[in-house]
């Protein structure tokens, strides 16, 4: 109990319910017969109306708003890309925040995960709260939008507002990197615009950098760096693409030396390497457009039959 009970101000817990007789019922006071009597409360939407959280259109906008011109493009400020370009199975901004560990939340795909610390996790304790709050680069955030970004942290930084998916059997039905054919039960294949990557990548990356396609465990969580390498909106803004990149030319320009290994340069877009690669992900991202996802405008959900063979 002490992992999920939860009560604010103005409340009281106590352990009446649980362990009462369960064949008594509850003693009738004046409290009890007065409440029922009354109308319903009616609850009150936040600003941004009711119905589930939507990441991309609830919270995307703040950084839309007060981020993104410093955030965003071939080479953002502290290599921090909050815009809302697609990724792997999120946004930009969304991996990011995950993967540069901005929100504190729990990963609750593996399963059980113990008791939570009390104040461990939410808004609380999140490193992009402090930013926001401390008026970073002199950005004073409105309420409404400072409300938007706790209450999605608070959510455990949910990112769909849906169960539906739009690519069956796929990794969470959504991974746009991957197929099946006919949308039937078995392995998933790589996408061909994929598959072209993957040859480029192999031949210049893989040494320092490890497999870009696999679908290994921890593709979906921060565990896969390689999700937010490949800008599925605007290709030309790729990590893979601009990391090694010359500062000259817009790109990172990072050249330092991994495990005694020269990684390539690009003097500018024009290498032969930096444009096979671009027009690959250029693929992905006509891929992605034609099938879109459902954190996308047209996105069509597509049923998926389930049978795991258990019961849960």
């Amino acid at each position: 109990m002490g992992s999920v009970t939860q009560i604010t101000t103005g409340e009281r817990v106590s352990c009446v319910g649980c362990h009462d007789n369960r064949m008594d019922a509850p003693p009738v006071s004046l409290h009890t017969s007065a409440r029922p009597a009354r109308e319903p409360d009616a609850i009150v939407p936040p600003p941004w109306g009711a119905g589930p959280f939507d990441y991309a259109k609830h919270v995307q906008p703040v950084w839309d708003r007060y981020c993104v011109s410093c955030h965003a493009g071939r080479s953002p400020a502290a290599r921090m890309d909050l815009s809302g370009d697609k990724t792997r199975f999120f946004n930009m901004s969304y991996d990011s925040l995950i993967a540069r560990n901005m929100v504190a939340y729990y990963f609750i795909n593996p399963g059980p995960t113990g008791v939570f610390p009390a104040r461990d996790s939410g808004s609380w304790v999140s490193r992009v709260t402090s930013l926001i709050e401390t008026n970073h680069q002199d950005v004073k955030m409105d309420a409404d939008s400072r409300r938007r970004v706790y209450a999605w942290i608070d959510s455990n930084v949910q990112y769909y507002p849906t169960w539906d998916m739009s690519r069956p059997h796929t990794m969470g039905g959504r991974d746009p990197w991957h197929f099946v054919p006919d949308n039937a039960w078995r392995a998933p294949q790589p996408e061909p615009w994929l598959t072209e990557l993957d040859g480029v990548y192999s031949q210049s990356c893989v040494a320092c950098h490890g497999t870009l396609s696999e679908s290994d465990k921890g593709a979906w969580s921060d565990a896969r760096p390689q999700n937010t390498w490949i800008n599925l909106t605007r290709p030309e803004f790729s990590r893979l693409l601009n990391a090694h990149l010359s500062k000259a030319a817009g790109g990172l320009g990072i050249d330092k030396p991994k495990e005694g290994r020269q990684p390539p340069a690009f003097a500018d877009t024009n290498a032969p390497v930096y444009q096979a690669m671009l027009q690959a992900i250029e693929k992905g991202r006509a891929s992605l457009t034609a099938r879109p996802r459902m954190d996308m405008p047209g996105g069509r959900a597509v049923p998926q039959d389930r049978n795991f063979g258990k019961v849960f």
